[in-house]
């Protein structure tokens, strides 16, 4: 019994989440490799590799890519967050997706990129970053010291310190894929 993806688009949909997933959580367990030296207030990366993950992950597969994003952040916030409740980790990784999918698509949207990426330059790539990591960071932010009924004197210090992790993050990821799509192209014209 043979499964044809092509013409089965749960199928597809599924395995979008389920990169998504993947990628967030490899890029997790190499960030948590980090010296601390770049660990901002116990759980903010200066070089925070699943941003990279999300912007990739929503830029390809879109609403599944961020679908994705949203369930492996919810599995996070229980690490994160584990004295907090269900609806806590819920919207906590909702409104993170949410953000980073309306922020990247209207950036997409204004840079005339096309969904299928077709047309999509090398320079619009830290400018989707840097549009959709702010957003996401201070949302973020936002969400959290919201629902944790907190004061939250270091709100902007920390958004901008998770928005630089994140943009770092992003710039890494894009570097090693950019750099693996160069030498796969080159390893096949070698053939």
């Amino acid at each position: 019994m043979s499964v044809n993806f092509a013409k089965n688009p749960t199928l597809q949909r599924l395995l979008m989440v389920l990169v998504s997933l993947s990628l967030y959580f490899i890029s997790l367990e190499i960030t948590k490799l980090s010296p601390e030296v770049l660990v901002h207030d116990d759980w903010i990366y200066l070089i925070f590799l699943p941003a990279g993950s999300r912007l990739l992950s929503i830029m390809l597969f879109g609403i599944w890519g961020a679908i994705g994003d949203c369930i492996a952040l919810f599995i996070s916030a229980i690490n994160i967050l584990p004295d907090q409740n269900i609806s806590i980790w819920l919207t906590f990784a909702t409104s993170s997706s949410l953000a980073s999918l309306i922020a990247i698509r209207f950036t997409m949207k204004q840079l005339s990129i096309h969904l299928d990426l077709s047309n999509l330059k090398y320079w619009q790539i830290p400018v989707l970053s840097v549009i959709s990591n702010l957003i996401h960071a201070f949302v973020t932010q936002f969400t959290l010291s919201y629902f944790l009924q907190k004061h939250y004197s270091f709100y902007i210090r920390d958004s901008l310190a998770m928005a630089l992790g994140d943009f770092l993050g992003t710039m890494l990821i894009i570097g090693v894929a950019t750099v693996g799509i160069k030498l796969f192209k080159a390893e096949k014209t070698n053939f």
